[in-house]
C-alpha cells in the first residue's frame, strides 16, 4: 500500500509506475480501515503482466486427494487441520475463508511472515495444508512430500494438467491472484501506449517467458480494458468474503 499511495501521488509524467500484487487493488480496500488510495481512481492501468499460479497443497500425511476430502478430514480433525496463510486478509485467508464456506471445512488460519515459513510449516505438517506458489514447492511435489489438491487460476496449468482448479471443484467463482503495472491517473495516453507496448513486447520475449515459467508465473494476455474489469470484478467478488471476516486492519 505504501508503493502504490507513492505511485498515486506521483506526478503523471510518465516516470513512475508501480508493479502491485492483486491484493493491493482488490483486497485491500475491504480489509483495511483506511487505505490511502482510491483503486478506481487513482490509477490507470498500463498493461497486465502475469498470474501467479498458486496451488492447493497439502501435507503427504494428509489423506485427501482433492478439496472436498480435504474439508471432510478437517472436520472430524478440527485440533489439526491448520491452514498455513502469508497474513490475516490476503488472497489466502481469503479464499481459505471461500473454502470453509463452500467446502464446509473446518481449517483454521495461521498466518506467517512469508512464503519460506508456510513451506517450511506445511513440510513439517505444523499446517496440514496451504496455498503456495508454484515455482517454490514444484521440487516437493514431486519427491511427494506436498500433494496437489487444486489449481487457483482460470485454468489448469501445463505443469500439472491432472490437478483440477478450485472452480472445477465447486467453487462458484475462480479466485486468481496476479500482477499488472498502473500509472498515476492523468499520465499522458502516448506515453501509456508507448509503455503498454514495451511491456507487451518484453513479456512475449522467449526469455522472458522461460524464466517466468519456470517461477510459476503465467503471462496474463488481456487487453487493458478487459485487465480493469478483472481488478474490478475481483474487488467486487472479494469484499463480500472480506467483510464476512468483520476485518478492520491498521
Amino acid at each position: 500500500m505504501i508503493g502504490a499511495a507513492a505511485c498515486k501521488n506521483a506526478p503523471p509524467d510518465g516516470y513512475t509506475y508501480c508493479l502491485p500484487v492483486s491484493d493491493v487493488m482488490a483486497i485491500n480496500p475491504h480489509v483495511y480501515k483506511t487505505v490511502p488510495y482510491d483503486p478506481a481512481r487513482d490509477f490507470v492501468v498500463v498493461a497486465p503482466v502475469a498470474t501467479v499460479i498458486l496451488a492447493f497443497v497439502a501435507n503427504s500425511s494428509v489423506p485427501a486427494s482433492n478439496l472436498k476430502e480435504l474439508a471432510a478430514w478437517s472436520q472430524s480433525n478440527k485440533d489439526k487441520a491448520n491452514f498455513a496463510t502469508w497474513g490475516i486478509g490476503s488472497a489466502a485467508h481469503l479464499s481459505l475463508t471461500a473454502f470453509n464456506k463452500t467446502m464446509n471445512g473446518s481449517l483454521t488460519n495461521v498466518p506467517y511472515p512469508g512464503v519460506p515459513q508456510m513451506l517450511q510449516a506445511t513440510l513439517s505438517n505444523d499446517a496440514s495444508a496451504t496455498l503456495l506458489f508454484y515455482g517454490p514447492i514444484a521440487q516437493y511435489i514431486d519427491a511427494g512430500r506436498l500433494k496437489p489438491l487444486a489449481i487457483l487460476g482460470d485454468k489448469r496449468y501445463r505443469a500439472m494438467p491432472n490437478v483440477p482448479t478450485v472452480s472445477e471443484q465447486g467453487f462458484n467463482f475462480t479466485p486468481t491472484v496476479y500482477y499488472g503495472v498502473y500509472a498515476p491517473t492523468g499520465t499522458p495516453a502516448p506515453i501509456l501506449a508507448r509503455m503498454s507496448q514495451l511491456i507487451g513486447s518484453a513479456a512475449a520475449d522467449p526469455e522472458v517467458r522461460k524464466i517466468m515459467d519456470a517461477a510459476g508465473f503465467a503471462p496474463l494476455e488481456e487487453s487493458n480494458q478487459a485487465f480493469a474489469e478483472r481488478v474490478a470484478r475481483d474487488r467486487a467478488t472479494w469484499g463480500p468474503i472480506a467483510k464476512s471476516l468483520n476485518l478492520a486492519l491498521e
